[in-house]
């Protein structure tokens, strides 16, 4: 029987595993043991939501592309979340542990919603993209709503 701990530290893998291709961006693995300041963090993800949202159809591929780098990221900065959790497991209380486990339930879920608007966003028609833009975005503001929620949990 699975634990709660062993679904803990599958979430990430899971994580990373929805949107085929992403990794950790080369450029973070210097810094990726040391969680980025969750400010300095929703000021990134907005710069690129920005961003995204002034891509017309004819620049899909641009706009699948900074969406993915911003992917990788968040599933970097959620796998660190999990790495904490795992290695502070043995200390917290059994509240502490219900809270994490659902912020991380959470987290997957709404990563698992977003997964689904980014491979829209890479196969939508010329017709659909402005529909199919919008809802990666509200995914994504709920996806980073999630993270905050989780990373408040977590300090």
């Amino acid at each position: 029987m699975r634990t709660i701990k062993d679904l803990l530290i599958a979430i990430p893998l899971c994580l990373l595993l929805i949107v085929p291709g992403t990794q950790p961006l080369a450029a973070d693995e210097a810094s990726r043991d040391e969680p980025v300041d969750a400010e300095q963090l929703k000021k990134d993800w907005s710069v690129a939501l920005d961003s995204l949202m002034q891509y017309s159809s004819e620049q899909r591929d641009a706009a699948v592309e900074e969406a993915g780098e911003t992917l990788a990221q968040m599933d970097q900065q959620i796998e660190l979340l999990e790495e904490k959790t795992t290695a502070e497991w043995e200390e917290m209380s059994a509240e502490a542990r219900e809270a994490r486990v659902e912020a991380m339930r959470e987290l997957q879920r709404k990563r698992t919603e977003l997964a689904e608007w980014y491979g829209g966003l890479k196969h939508s028609s010329t017709q659909a993209w402005g529909e199919v833009k919008a809802g990666f975005v509200d995914a994504y503001r709920s996806l980073e709503e999630a993270w905050q929620d989780a990373a408040d949990e977590f300090e």
